[in-house]
């Protein structure tokens, strides 16, 4: 029993310690489905899916338990969505066999028949088919939309497609960061509220078809991703850039305007000029050569630069002793009846040692590190 406890216990941890990736863009995301041992939602909009049959399996990149295996026959992952007139859509998809209803998703109303399903058909090529003709009747529709691409998708390979509309009817399909279909004629409106978002189940009147396939890493947005970050998203990482800088006593990064006083690598995120972020760290190197020139001949503060503690010598009688930042503030007053004086608690960095004995003030710039 304790043994299913601590388990029950590293289980729960590491479900609710999931991280969005940096990759994924949160401007407009609804959802982010990465089926990392369950089918929850990690957008923080509580979008949590329900998986009906499919069990976890191997992603992509290998990671156990971390995509869903659907058999074909009667699995799929449902979340109910609101349908808007520009969105995004991005999945892995390793398709195991081609049919005519491998579903890829599907977005629409059960009954009227609006939305939309995008599948890869039984020449394994991808097909998107959208309608709106707002009835519940078998047959044809007058009012679709039926794109089709050249691209042939590769069985029992991972592929990553993106579908994105915007209000203006332009749909772009990408299959592995390539746009394959391009079409600006969509005259639709695909707004029927909040409706089912199905993985691996395509409805089509009373019939149902499932998709024998492997599926990871979806996601869902209120509006037309760009294709840096669609490249983002395929590549599953962030462009990323390196400074190195030597500079004294301290430096202010322009990536961020923030001072450092201490040596050390830092990161920043950028935004460009087409939404995509991008991660740059900084390599740090700092020298103090300031700290003999400010020491006085006749004080000395050992060890300096400082770890947890330090001591002085060469002043007789201390009347006062305290510690100051570069701007002056004062960050501690130290009592003069210690011959140990602690900065263990204090911040790294460079600062300004005020030690008054009865005749004068000596200033002494110390180093904590």
């Amino acid at each position: 029993m304790k043994n299913l406890a601590i388990f029950s216990f590293l289980l729960f941890s590491f479900i609710t310690n999931a991280q969005l990736p940096n990759y994924v863009p949160t401007n407009g995301l609804v959802g982010w489905w990465p089926f990392s041992g369950n089918s929850n939602d990690l957008s923080g909009n509580a979008n949590d899916g329900i998986i009906t049959g499919a069990t976890l399996t191997n992603d992509r990149n290998g990671a156990i338990d971390a995509a869903y295996y659907f058999d074909g026959v009667d699995d799929y992952f449902d979340v109910s969505l609101d349908q808007m007139d520009s969105f995004s859509i991005s999945i892995w998809v390793e398709n195991i066999s081609n049919s005519s209803t491998n579903i890829i998703w599907q977005h629409k109303n059960n009954c009227v028949r609006g939305g939309g399903y995008m599948l890869i058909n039984n020449q394994g090529q991808l097909r998107l088919y959208t309608q709106n003709c707002g009835e519940c009747s078998p047959g044809g529709c007058s009012n679709d939309v039926d794109l089709s691409s050249v691209s042939t998708i590769t069985l029992n390979t991972w592929n990553h497609f993106v579908l994105t509309k915007n209000a203006q009817g332009r749909i772009m399909i990408y299959l592995n960061n390539m746009l394959v279909i391009d079409n600006t004629n969509v005259i639709q409106n695909l707004n029927y509220g909040i409706q089912t978002f199905s993985i691996g189940k395509w409805h089509d009147e009373p019939d149902l078809y499932f998709t024998h396939a492997k599926k990871d890493d979806i996601g869902f947005w209120s509006r037309v991703l760009s294709s840096c970050e669609i490249t983002n998203l395929y590549n599953a990482q962030v462009p990323t850039s390196t400074q190195t800088q030597t500079a004294l006593d301290s430096y202010t990064w322009p990536v961020n305007n923030q001072t450092y006083t201490q040596s050390g690598t830092y990161s920043d995120t950028l935004v460009n000029a087409a939404g995509c972020d991008s991660l740059i760290t900084l390599n740090l190197s700092l020298e103090y050569t300031g700290v003999d020139e400010l020491q006085e001949e006749s004080i000395f503060i050992s060890p300096n630069p400082i770890t947890s503690s330090f001591t002085i010598s060469g002043v007789e009688q201390i009347v006062s002793l305290s510690l100051k930042d570069l701007s002056g503030k004062l960050i501690k007053t130290f009592d003069i009846q210690d011959k140990n004086y602690s900065v263990s608690y204090i911040t790294s960095g460079v600062y300004f040692l005020e030690v008054r004995d009865e005749i004068r003030t000596y200033i002494v710039k110390v180093v904590k590190e």
